[in-house]
C-alpha cells in the first residue's frame, strides 16, 4: 500500500480554532496598524484564512476588537484580584491594587493608544459604546467587589465601593496615557501612593 493511500484526510479547523487564530492575527494587526488602518483583509491574510472564514466567526472589525478586549479584561481582572487577595494586611491592599494596575499599564504600552483609538470610535456609536462599557464594567466590578468585601480597605474615604472603583479607573487610565506618551517622566509610585493616601485618609 502506498503512503498516499494511508494518509489521513486533512482536518478542517473547528469554529473555536478558527476564532482563536483570527483573534491572534487580529491582535498583531491592530498593534501594528492601529484600529482604523487595520482591515478584515489584513487580518485574514495574517491568519491564513479567506475573508469569508473571518466573517464566519465575527460580524465585523468592531466585534473582533471587542472580543479581544473582553479576553484581556478577564485576564486583568484575575491578576488584580489575585494581587489584592495575596496582601494579608488590609491597610496595604490599596497599595497592592495600585501596584498591580501600574504593572499592567507598563506591561502593554502599545494597548493604551489602541484602546483610546477604539474608545473614540465607540463613543460615536451608541450600541458600540454600550458594548464597550459592558466589557469595561467587568474589570470595574472586580475592583468594586474587592472594596465591598473588605470595607476596612477603604480607610476614611467616605465613598461607596462603586465610586472608589470609578476613581481608581480614572487615575489608572490617565496615568496609562502618560506612560504611553513619556514613560521616563512618569513615576510608577504615583498610583500606589495616591490610592494608599486616598483610602487611608492621610
Amino acid at each position: 500500500m502506498s503512503p498516499s493511500a494511508t494518509r489521513r484526510p486533512r482536518q478542517r479547523p473547528t469554529r473555536d480554532m478558527t476564532r482563536a487564530t483570527v483573534l491572534l492575527a487580529a491582535e498583531a494587526v491592530f498593534v501594528e496598524f492601529g484600529f482604523h488602518r487595520a482591515t478584515i483583509e489584513l487580518i485574514a491574510e495574517r491568519a491564513g484564512f479567506t475573508k469569508g472564514a473571518v466573517y464566519s466567526s465575527f460580524a465585523n472589525k468592531d466585534e473582533i476588537f471587542l472580543e479581544l478586549f473582553r479576553v484581556r479584561v478577564k485576564q486583568r481582572a484575575a491578576i488584580v484580584a489575585t494581587a489584592v487577595a495575596r496582601e494579608t494586611d488590609v491597610a496595604a491592599k490599596p497599595r497592592a491594587l495600585g501596584e498591580a494596575l501600574t504593572l499592567l499599564a507598563k506591561k502593554d504600552p502599545h494597548w493604551t493608544p489602541l484602546l483610546m483609538e477604539f474608545w473614540i470610535h465607540a463613543l460615536r456609536e451608541p450600541g458600540l459604546r454600550q458594548a464597550l462599557a459592558d466589557v469595561r464594567n467587568q474589570l470595574r466590578n472586580a475592583v468594586s467587589e474587592g472594596f465591598a468585601k473588605s470595607p476596612r480597605s477603604r480607610g476614611k474615604a467616605d465613598l461607596s465601593a462603586d465610586a472608589l472603583a470609578t476613581i481608581v479607573f480614572a487615575l489608572s487610565n490617565g496615568l496609562a496615557m502618560e506612560w504611553a506618551t513619556d514613560p521616563r517622566a512618569t513615576d510608577p509610585e504615583i498610583l500606589p501612593t495616591v490610592l494608599e493616601r486616598l483610602l487611608s485618609g492621610t
